[in-house]
């Protein structure tokens, strides 16, 4: 199973995830954005950080869908998903949105929290 792995400090939803720390991965414009910065890294079975919970999932279609094709296929590489019979982006983000991922399970956390606040806010 494939980690997205901080290279450097990362501030990301009020977190400060260390180098070595494992990256929330379900959103997948931001890890996109952290692999072309050269801030993160895709490694396989890295093991969690002593005491951290980590959650197995999918990247959001949506969010994929919101990415250029040329991003969707530099994500497919850093996955190693081989994209050879992926012909149109609809085909990369349905190649990209069945590959399993592993986050930290308070990342994932904050951003169901960070979702509700904004939620909130809209009905008053």
């Amino acid at each position: 199973m494939k980690q997205l792995i901080a290279k450097r400090s990362i501030l990301y939803q009020n977190r400060i995830y260390g180098p070595g720390a494992a990256l929330p991965a379900a959103d997948g414009r931001m890890a996109a954005a952290w692999l072309r910065a050269g801030s993160a890294v895709w490694q396989e079975d890295t093991p969690p950080a002593e005491g951290e919970k980590m959650l197995t999932g999918h990247l959001d279609p949506a969010q994929l869908a919101e990415m250029t094709k040329a991003e969707l296929t530099d994500l497919a590489g850093e996955l190693g998903l081989d994209v050879s019979a992926a012909k149109t982006k609809a085909d990369l983000v349905a190649l990209i949105g069945a590959a399993e991922v592993q986050a930290p399970a308070e990342a994932v956390q904050d951003m169901d929290d960070e979702t509700d606040q904004n939620d909130d806010e809209g009905t008053q």
